[in-house]
């Protein structure tokens, strides 16, 4: 069956319209906004994952135990006088062991199991649009999670949700926005009447119930040095409301 929109264009004149806007959005960007690859490149990448041959492993172990450690010894230090759970004693006792062996064989059954995944990190693997996941992302991802961070709430995340805010701001920074520093943002006037923000999706869905919402409204784009353009979403991509 053929669902036919009243009123919509082809997919190829909103297409070419698309294309025109984005080409025409590029040329009025001041040389240093515009998107490019200057400078000659480093090496630097190779600092950033663990290495198809898991060469960078022993720099990720590092991390991984600095990590513990510093937040055993934050454990530790809050409320010190308080008496431990964990004793020697239930340490010896049968059903602890019991709970360790268990742990034991099901993390072995995991990781033996893990073994069949895909090996996103592999050069001879092209199959699919992700890769091998980031030093810095699996390090932050071990030791925020250490904490039990619920970003559903700042009283439950102080931190993690500043942490969330700056990067939006990064993001937008990314994309061409101005983003007033914190210290002036009280009182001033947005830059152009836009005020730039992001939030990180938990999942890919949520992602895409964003992405759909968005396309129900007209939103504005702020294009450096020039006006606030009005782009008429359901216009552009054909999607009735």
């Amino acid at each position: 069956m053929t669902i036919q929109r009243t009123g919509a264009a082809p997919a190829a004149d909103r297409q070419s319209r698309y294309i025109a806007a984005l080409e025409e959005h590029f040329a009025s960007l001041r040389e240093e906004g515009a998107f490019g690859l200057p400078g000659p490149g480093s090496d630097s990448l190779e600092g950033w994952f663990l290495g198809p041959k898991a060469e960078n492993v022993e720099l990720l172990k590092s991390l991984v135990c600095a990590a513990l450690d510093a937040h055993a010894e934050d454990r530790r230090e809050f409320h010190p006088e308080d008496p431990e759970i964990i004793t020697p004693a239930v340490k010896q006792s049968a059903p602890y062991k019991q709970a360790i062996e268990a742990l034991r064989t099901d993390v072995e059954g995991l990781l033996g199991l893990l073994r069949q995944s895909v090996p996103f990190f592999s050069m001879r693997y092209q199959g699919h649009m992700n890769w091998e996941t980031t030093l810095p992302g699996i390090i932050g991802y071990f030791a925020a999670m250490l904490y039990n961070q619920n970003n559903v709430a700042v009283e439950a995340s102080p931190v993690t949700t500043k942490l969330e805010m700056e990067v939006g701001e990064d993001l937008c920074r990314l994309v061409g926005f101005d983003v007033l520093p914190a210290a002036e943002r009280d009182g001033a006037p947005a830059p152009g009447g836009v005020v730039p923000w992001g939030h990180i999706t938990c999942d890919g869905s949520v992602n895409r119930i964003l992405d759909i919402r968005s396309r129900r409204s007209p939103t504005a784009v702020r294009r450096r040095g020039a006006e606030v353009a009005e782009v008429n979403i359901k216009d552009c991509c054909g999607r009735g409301g």
